[in-house]
């Protein structure tokens, strides 16, 4: 059974095929609302149309370098003639890359930086003038954002720039607009598959539920946060991650 009735309003998703994505889209899908996506190289958002019968009306999948700022302007003024305002913004694609800084080129250290800090930034600029009074706009960061990540760190110092422009942004855009951002811990997407597999067992026992997360319950942790139900809720950073980390 799905927590909110999202009828009639509009979420833009970036990076909707992997898995906390896809897991977004079809919360919010079953939820009613309306759906613009973005992919990357994964077409796996398709797969949602082609699922039901009403959907062709009610998703618009485009193939989006959302680390282009053309690119992201050009996709906002595309979902306006579609839907008009949007309710609902959030910014899920990123990339993970693994790499000491000493090994670290100069080349992996920008496609992190473009692909989950300058995107998040490029999206919100671009969809700004077109979303609705009340709505909201949800940023993906990451448990590395707040603890560090060996071998990670080009991911980790992008997460928590995105920590800190949520925040600005937040300051920025209130009363008609909400801004918050969610810290995933380790969650069972196709991400974690450049880790190794006693990595991912260690990781699993750093939480007392002795598991990863489920993308659902990222998706409904977003949904939350786009409710009305978080109204008086923003420049927040919501954990999800089984206490795996803690924060106060």
């Amino acid at each position: 059974m799905s927590d909110y009735d999202f009828s009639g309003k509009v979420l833009v998703l970036t990076g909707a095929s992997g898995g906390i994505g896809l897991a977004t889209a079809r919360y919010f899908f079953n939820c009613g609302a309306s759906i613009a996506a973005t992919y990357n190289k994964n077409p796996a958002i398709t797969e949602l149309i082609r699922g039901s019968d009403s959907s062709a009306n009610q998703i618009f999948v485009r193939q989006v370098n959302v680390a282009d700022p053309a690119s992201c302007v050009e996709f906002a003024g595309l979902c306006q003639e579609r839907f008009g305002e949007v309710d609902f913004l959030v910014n899920n694609a990123a990339v993970l890359r693994m790499a000491s800084v000493q090994d670290m080129s100069d080349g992996l250290w920008r496609d992190v930086m473009a692909s989950n800090l300058d995107a998040v930034f490029y999206m919100c600029r671009a969809f700004l003038p077109v979303m609705r009074y009340g709505g909201s706009i949800v940023n993906i960061s990451s448990a590395a954002a707040h603890r560090g990540a060996k071998d990670h760190s080009a991911y980790a110092a992008s997460k928590a720039a995105v920590l800190a422009f949520s925040r600005s942004l937040a300051l920025e855009i209130a009363p008609g607009l909400r801004c918050n951002a969610i810290s995933p811990g380790m969650i069972e997407t196709e991400m974690l598959d450049v880790l190794p597999n006693d990595v991912l067992e260690s990781l699993k026992q750093q939480s007392p539920f002795n598991r990863l997360g489920e993308p659902r319950e990222i998706a409904e942790a977003i949904g939350f946060l786009c409710s009305q139900n978080s109204s008086f809720v923003t420049a927040e950073t919501l954990h999800v991650n089984g206490a795996g980390y803690i924060a106060s």
